[in-house]
């Protein structure tokens, strides 16, 4: 039961439902991976995981985001489908 106390995309506790939210922080995304923040901002700037600049922030798009993920459980690596930029 939703008491208007509690942030209705968590379960109260803090956890992320990911069936609701369609983008992800860098926080959620580290916090679903057991990670670090640097971390997910490290693979995104690597273009490992996918995600969006906003500014100074990261997010990443549910949807592309859980598919390289479970690609990562079940292969063991992450396919990327563009080449890795040049800095």
């Amino acid at each position: 039961m939703n008491t208007g106390n509690q942030n209705p995309r968590t379960s109260g506790r803090g956890v992320v439902n990911t069936k609701e939210k369609e983008i992800f922080t860098t926080e959620e995304a580290a916090e679903m991976l057991g990670c670090s923040p640097s971390t997910i901002e490290e693979h995104a700037r690597n273009r490992v995981l996918p995600g969006l600049r906003m500014g100074h922030e990261w997010r990443f798009p549910r949807e592309a985001f859980m598919k390289a993920i479970n690609t990562l459980a079940i292969t063991g690596e992450l396919h990327r489908t563009t080449k890795k930029r040049a800095v």
